[in-house]
C-alpha cells in the first residue's frame, strides 16, 4: 500500500494481470477462504501461529511449483514429509538457520527440495553461489515507508544487502 498499490483492485485484476504480463500479486487474506477470515485474529495476536504453516500447504490455487519459507529449521523435514503428499511437481522449503522463513543472506540455510515426491535435503551459504554474507541487520525492515523505499532502490538496479538476498 505503501508504494500505491490498491490490494482490492489487485484482488480484482489479478489473474488477467497474471494471463497477461505474467505476474501478479495474490494478497492471501482475500483469496485464501479458509484463512482469510483469521486474518484480523491472527493480526491481534501478533506472532507466528501455526496458520503459517496450514497456508501454503491449503493454498486455494492449487499451485504445482511452489518456495515456500519457514521459520525453523527443525521443521524443514517435516514439512517437506507432508508437502511430499499433496502432489507437486516441485517444492522448496527453506529455513535460514537463525530462524528466518527464507534463505539467509547470513549464514547457512537448510533446504528440502520435493519432486515426484522424493524429498532431497541440503544446505546453502550465500558464498556458495557467489554472494557476500551480510548481517542480519543489514536487511531489517522499518516501517511501511522505510520498505517501500528499500524496495524502490532495490527495483531500480542499487546494490545492496537487500538485492543479495533477493538474488539468494
Amino acid at each position: 500500500e505503501a508504494l500505491g498499490l490498491d490490494l482490492a483492485k489487485a484482488a480484482d485484476n489479478g489473474e488477467n494481470s497474471l494471463h497477461e504480463i505474467g505476474i501478479a500479486f495474490f494478497f492471501a487474506p482475500n483469496h485464501h477462504p479458509a484463512l482469510g477470515p483469521l486474518a484480523p485474529i491472527r493480526k491481534e495476536i501478533g506472532r507466528r501461529t501455526i496458520f503459517n504453516l496450514l497456508g501454503p500447504l491449503c493454498n486455494p490455487a492449487k499451485v504445482k511449483r511452489q518456495l515456500i519459507g519457514v521459520a525453523s529449521p527443525d521443521l524443514v523435514e517435516r514439512y517437506a514429509a507432508a508437502a511430499s503428499q499433496l502432489g507437486y511437481d516441485k517444492v522448496m522449503i527453506v529455513s535460514g538457520e537463525e530462524g528466518l522463513d527464507e534463505l539467509s543472506i547470513s549464514g547457512p540455510s537448510k533446504v528440502a527440495i520435493v519432486e515426484n515426491g522424493t524429498v532431497s535435503i541440503s544446505r546453502i551459504k550465500p558464498e556458495d553461489i557467489g554472494l557476500p554474507a551480510h548481517s542480519a541487520e543489514a536487511i531489517k525492515g522499518g516501517d511501511a515507508q522505510f520498505n517501500a523505499a528499500a524496495l524502490r532502490d532495490l527495483l531500480v538496479g542499487e546494490q545492496s544487502a537487500y538485492r543479495d538476498a533477493v538474488l539468494l
